[in-house]
């Protein structure tokens, strides 16, 4: 198992956290953990605490005992725009592996073609 890490603010101007939430999502609807014989729904939703930071923990690495073994990771934030009279908006960090602990900034910073500005 490993853990995603990150932090929101720095992402767009002045956010809101309190009104912003962070989506871990899997290129596939389903993924099979062949050694706790788990099945892991595609998406999960984090919650940042009031300075920004998140967490994902206890997700199965991109290169382990899983099926389909070539499953990746995004990161999507969805905020308000204070810019567009408070409407939502969204980032989306780009698909990613996961092969052991990590900081988003880190993982960003090997994604750097990929990456969609908010």
């Amino acid at each position: 198992m490993v853990t995603l890490t990150g932090n929101v603010t720095g992402l767009a101007g002045d956010l809101d956290v309190a009104r912003v939430i962070v989506w871990l999502e899997a290129n596939v609807a389903a993924v099979i953990d062949g050694t706790g014989n788990e099945v892991r729904l595609g998406a999960e939703r984090a919650t940042p605490d009031s300075t920004g930071a998140f967490t994902f923990a206890d997700l199965l690495a991109t290169n382990g005992a899983t099926n389909p073994t070539s499953f990746q990771y995004r990161v999507r934030v969805d905020y308000p725009d204070a810019a567009a009279g408070g409407r939502s908006r969204t980032w989306d960090s780009g698909w990613f592996s996961l092969t052991a602990n990590a900081d988003l900034a880190d993982v960003l910073g090997t994604l750097a073609p990929n990456r969609r500005a908010i």
